[in-house]
């Protein structure tokens, strides 16, 4: 959507924000999927600079990094975003990451094409680290058992017991690792 910066002078706009799957998913890795993203953005003249508020929501798919299960996990962003116009400054300013200060992009001409920015919002609340629940148990290192689903009988094996149970570990690992591919959708 294209937002002229005139018709903000008069009045926000409400943007009802409604990303495809595929836009959502480009140059992510392909371990993780996102669902559409929805949510409602109003645009407004705050001074010379625009004004993006609002909230966003996704549902992550991916694979518990603790035990490999499949995880779906709600995704949410609250819009506070700022379209600034280019002042001389910002030619010479170093760009210090603050907290404290709202994310911002500088306005190019008279119109906006916000898609790009808000969708990066939404991409930031992905986790670095995505477990399916605090009290996963995650895998066996042993023999790659998921140890939320069973038990093994790995730590209760004698150590000259430990040769015959990592070939049959082995075993275990690889079908654990022949899992790990999420399955595409339509």
């Amino acid at each position: 959507m294209r937002i002229e910066i005139a018709k903000l002078r008069e009045n926000p706009v409400h943007y009802d924000v409604d990303f495809s799957e595929e836009f959502m998913q480009e140059d992510l890795e392909e371990e993780i999927r996102l669902d559409p993203a929805r949510g409602r953005v109003t645009f407004r003249m705050v001074g010379q600079d625009v004004l993006a508020s609002g909230n966003l929501r996704s549902v992550l798919h991916g694979r518990c990094d603790r035990c490999l299960g499949e995880v779906d996990r709600p995704l949410e962003a609250d819009v506070t975003f700022y379209f600034r116009r280019r002042t001389l400054r910002d030619e010479d300013r170093i760009v210090d990451l603050d907290v404290e200060e709202p994310d911002y992009t500088l306005l190019e001409g008279e119109t906006i094409d916000p898609d790009n920015d808000l969708r990066e919002l939404l991409l930031v609340e992905i986790p670095g680290f995505l477990i399916c629940g605090e009290d996963c148990r995650g895998l066996c290192p042993r023999c790659g058992a998921n140890l939320n689903e069973t038990t093994c009988e790995c730590d209760k094996e004698e150590d000259n017991d430990a040769v015959a149970g990592e070939s049959s570990g082995n075993a275990s690992w690889k079908a654990q690792l022949k899992k790990l591919r999420l399955p595409r959708e339509g």
